[in-house]
């Protein structure tokens, strides 16, 4: 499980301070409407529980700081108007606080258990402070383990000398006279702790700057930032550990407000801080940004959620292939495409799913799996669905990276995303904007044609377009159909990757009723294709947006799953087309993700 360094915020105005020789004091001209407002993406808490979630609004010293905070289910955890979360019962929701200025809203997952999580320890975001007289400076504090958070996670501030510093409840540290002070933060379950040695001087440097905007390219990530009052240069500090003790700078000295790092490697997440310098000294850390790089024209593209929770997807262009069985005919794709590396985890349905509902979106179906195995017991309205809760779920924490337009819609001036999936029994002329018939996103209004889609958010993948993913093979001949060269395309008697003609070698490349055991196994145990997708024959069947023609009440599936056999002609062939009814729920059928490029 990837480890995620949950960081405490307070609600009041809050300045990271200097590190080594610098120095520091509150700017109180920092003033505008609300920018932003941030929560601690996740926590969990034992039933019976309480937690005092804090929330940072930017900019820093905005005149109104105020939030209204909302669960979105109460029966399994509550909030008051103070922030403080109570377990009711097993499960997870959303809660929210949203601010009264200007109405912007930040979220944190709240995970509720039965057997609670403990403290292995506890740092703080700087071990050093120098403030100016008079000035103050908020200390953040990190928890381990990192993912889930501990259930208590109560917190004890203290100063080994008040009368040069105090620190009040939450870490904000005050600069009261010339001298030096130890701020101790000792967790509330096992007594672990971490100091800060602060030092009170007379003049200040320039406040830390707010997080940097972050732009992801190819082995390469873009930074901007918004100047900080005072300062005349910055550092920026980065690293792939969510800890600012374990950067390392990138660029020296920096008089702009931009700065590029790179020779990254792509589908890395990279953490990154910044500090604002001037003449009488060098702020602490500002709060933490990220990015991944990717290589957004290429071969991967890695795509970061909260959590974070990544998933790749592989690139593939246009071209003229084979299709079927038998490979006696062929069909012309015209455009270029992204299609998931793995099914989509449960872990990723999941986290989609809770965001989604605590923002507007019906999707009755939970889905089956757990962790890394692919989510199943999902209907196919329930996967366009999700595609485009996952299209907005990205927009909304995709930093400075474009947005992504929703595919599906219920009106054909493509205004309002199709946001809820149902059980009911399919009919036999579905109406236009339906869960059934959804309009898909082009350049003229009204469109139900996949073909003519321009959006380039996620979707389900075309029969056609699961059939190219599953058969490319790029240079490589073996196991191919005569006429196709550069590239090559495996036969469509054979599993996706195989190297032998009727699957002579199914048990390397796919899990089937042979080799499953009779269940779902997590991506990646089974040889990946040319392409590098995992799992493209076996393991759980496939959605395809595709309705077949004889069969209105159902959509196409490909793939075969982990209780198909080999014998004559099979699912687990690559040219094999299947179909399944829209509104049931499979044990052993799932979904995999594609994007227009």
């Amino acid at each position: 499980m990837k480890k995620i360094l949950f960081l405490l915020y307070i609600s009041t105005a809050v300045f990271t301070a200097g590190c080594g020789d610098s120095y520091k004091h509150v700017h109180d001209d920092i003033t505008g409407p609300v920018q932003s407002v941030k929560l601690k993406p996740a926590t969990s808490v034992a039933e019976g529980n309480t937690e005092q979630l804090s929330v940072t609004v930017y900019p820093s010293m905005t005149p109104d700081k105020r939030v209204t905070w909302s669960s979105s289910d109460d029966s399994l955890v509550t909030v008051d108007q103070r922030g403080i979360i109570t377990g009711v019962a097993d499960g997870t929701a959303t809660v929210r606080a949203t601010s009264i200025n200007g109405g912007l809203t930040a979220d944190c997952v709240v995970t509720v258990l039965d057997m609670p999580v403990a403290v292995t320890g506890v740092y703080l975001n700087n071990s050093t402070l120098n403030l100016a007289v008079g000035g103050s400076s908020q200390l953040d504090a990190g928890f381990t383990p990192l993912s889930p958070g501990p259930t208590n996670q109560g917190l004890t501030w203290s100063s080994s000398n008040t009368t040069v510093a105090d620190v009040n409840g939450t870490g904000l540290v005050h600069a009261l006279s010339i001298g030096s002070a130890v701020i101790t933060v000792t967790t509330s379950d096992g007594g672990y702790s971490a100091i800060c040695v602060v030092t009170v001087l007379l003049v200040s440097p320039p406040s830390a700057p707010d997080p940097a905007n972050v732009t992801a390219g190819n082995r390469q990530i873009v930074l901007n930032w918004t100047a900080e009052p005072g300062a005349d240069s910055y550092e920026v500090w980065f690293g792939t550990v969510y800890n600012s003790s374990s950067a390392s700078q990138s660029g020296g000295v920096i008089t702009g407000i931009t700065h590029t790092i790179t020779g990254l490697t792509n589908g890395t997440v990279y953490y990154v801080w910044l500090k604002s310098k001037n003449a009488t000294g060098t702020s602490g850390f500002s709060s933490v940004a990220w990015g991944t790089p990717v290589l957004l024209s290429g071969v991967n593209a890695v795509y970061t959620l909260p959590g974070p929770i990544t998933f790749n997807m592989k690139s593939l262009s246009e071209g003229l292939f084979p299709i079927g069985v038998d490979d006696s005919e062929s069909y012309q794709i015209n455009h270029k495409y992204w299609i998931g590396e793995t099914e989509v985890t449960f872990q990723l349905w999941d986290a989609v799913r809770t965001w989604a509902i605590s923002h507007g979106y019906t999707l009755p179906n939970s889905g089956a799996g757990s962790g890394q195995l692919p989510v199943v017991s999902v209907n196919v309205r329930d996967a366009m669905v999700w595609c485009n809760a996952l299209t907005e779920y990205y927009n909304a924490n995709n930093g400075a990276n474009p947005d992504l337009d929703p595919v599906y819609y219920t009106n054909a001036a493509y205004s309002t995303p199709l946001r809820a999936s149902t059980n009911l029994d399919p009919v036999v002329s579905p109406p236009a904007g339906s869960e059934d018939n959804p309009y898909i996103k082009a350049s003229v209004n009204g469109n139900l044609n996949m073909a003519l889609c321009t959006a380039k958010g996620f979707r389900l993948p075309t029969s056609m377009e699961w059939e190219l993913a599953a058969r490319w093979r790029g240079n490589d001949a073996v196991n191919t159909v005569p006429g196709y060269s550069n590239p090559y395309y495996t036969k469509g008697n054979s599993a996706s990757g195989a190297v032998s003609s009727n699957n002579g070698d199914i048990a390397t490349v796919a899990w089937f009723t042979d080799n499953s055991g009779g269940s779902v196994h997590n991506p990646g145990g089974r040889v990946t294709n040319s392409l590098g997708l995992k799992d493209m024959c076996g393991n759980v069947n496939e959605w395809c947006f595709d309705v077949p023609s004889s069969n209105w009440d159902s959509r196409v599936t490909r793939g075969g799953n982990f209780n198909s056999f080999m014998n004559g002609t099979s699912p687990l062939q690559i040219g094999y087309q299947f179909f399944n009814y829209k509104k049931q729920l499979y044990s052993y059928l799932g979904f995999r993700l594609v994007r227009n490029e």
